[in-house]
């Protein structure tokens, strides 16, 4: 459980940390990593950006970073959504294209992560978004 609540809070700090790019439309436009923006729901993948089938996988992995700088996290195993859940509010202090994420839990499944703060290393490459060792791609 410990792992499982690390790669959360890891993924989310990551996630958090590229609020600050700017984007277009398109995030493969001319391989400039710099045009990268954090809202929009995100879904794990493999390091090669190839989506983890949440229809199959044990705990795929989601996030949804908001304009207004609040988020939700889930997971779903085999096609169900699990039951763990959290929202979160962010901030994020990016140079170039990696940095740190701040996010602090606001509602939880779980009582006791309410308030919990975390800040985590990110990083962005070519579509492809890195919060500790999980990979996110937009979806």
């Amino acid at each position: 459980m410990k792992k499982i609540y690390f790669n959360i809070m890891t993924t989310l700090m990551v996630t958090i940390l590229s609020i600050g790019f700017i984007s277009c439309n398109n995030d493969d436009d001319n391989g400039n990593d710099s045009n990268f923006v954090l809202i929009g729901e995100w879904q794990e993948c493999e390091s090669n950006g190839v989506f983890r089938d949440d229809a199959t996988d044990y705990e795929v992995m989601h996030l949804q970073f908001l304009s207004d700088g609040t988020g939700n996290w889930w997971s779903v195993s085999n096609g169900k959504k699990d039951s763990y859940k959290y929202s979160f509010n962010y901030s994020s202090s990016i140079n170039g294209t990696s940095g740190t994420i701040t996010i602090i839990i606001t509602s939880s499944t779980r009582s006791s992560d309410i308030n919990h703060s975390s800040s985590l290393y990110v990083s962005y490459k070519n579509g492809i978004l890195r919060i500790g060792d999980i990979y996110y791609k937009k979806k």
